[in-house]
């Protein structure tokens, strides 16, 4: 994590940001020239169910770590252990480290500001400062501390601009191939607990939506090489268990 932190703050040292003009007509080419933004407000307005999901989406923090905490310290009892926790390191190197440094970018609530404006993001970024006026929003307090430590130069607690993949995407959906294999109830917790953040990411100005489908994809992929890597592994230590016992 302690990685994960130093090159997201220097991801504008190693790859410059870029891909955000791609990034924004990708996306609204694939939603059938509609930015999901302007679904999303168009579903939930611009008022108090914005600061309900701003709420929410910074509830992440807690609904992740406590059960990677979880997983960490449990008895192998529903035999994934080992392959969620191949799959996070995977999930937060390669996809957090490696793919956000080569494909750089800020997300729509930095675009005017990386790429100059106005532009198709212009009109969320003034709707998120009415309601901030109004509720306080946490996603325009992160968002002015990110930039702080971005334009000083500074690597601190808070600081690293990274727009795709989607980490907070990414670790849902690694949640969700998780719970499977506990409860069908958690997997619906998870589920809808995933499917609220890619909308809030959506909403509050920080991800394309293609950055969570790049991020599911990319889960998916790494969760099913962690279980291959650990399965095998497994029977490795089961054969070599089998071999002693023979010789003995």
């Amino acid at each position: 994590m302690n990685s994960f932190s130093h090159f997201k703050s220097n991801i504008p040292e190693l790859n410059p940001y870029y891909l955000d003009i791609v990034l924004a007509y990708v996306d609204r080419s694939i939603h059938f020239g509609i930015d999901p933004w302007q679904v999303s407000g168009y579903v939930f307005k611009y008022g108090v169910a914005t600061f309900i999901l701003d709420k929410i989406y910074y509830l992440w923090f807690f609904a992740i770590y406590i059960p990677t905490a979880i997983v960490i310290g449990m008895p192998d009892r529903f035999g994934i252990r080992h392959q969620f926790l191949l799959s996070y390191v995977f999930v937060w190197g390669i996809l957090g480290i490696v793919g956000a440094t080569a494909m750089s970018s800020v997300g729509p609530i930095y675009y005017d500001r990386v790429y100059g404006g106005p532009s198709p993001f212009t009109d969320l970024v003034l709707n998120l400062e009415h309601v901030d006026s109004a509720w306080s929003l946490t996603t325009m307090q992160v968002r002015e501390v990110l930039w702080g430590a971005y334009v000083n130069d500074a690597a601190t607690v808070i600081s690293g601009i990274s727009a795709m993949p989607s980490i907070h995407n990414a670790m849902c959906v690694l949640l969700f191939l998780a719970a499977r294999h506990v409860n069908r109830w958690l997997a619906v917790a998870a589920a809808v607990f995933g499917l609220t953040i890619f909308v809030g990411s959506i909403h509050l100005g920080w991800h394309y939506a293609i950055d969570a489908y790049v991020s599911a994809i990319g889960v998916i992929l790494l969760w099913k090489l962690a279980g291959y890597l650990t399965g095998d592994a497994a029977m490795r230590c089961v054969k070599r268990a089998a071999t002693v016992d023979a010789l003995a």
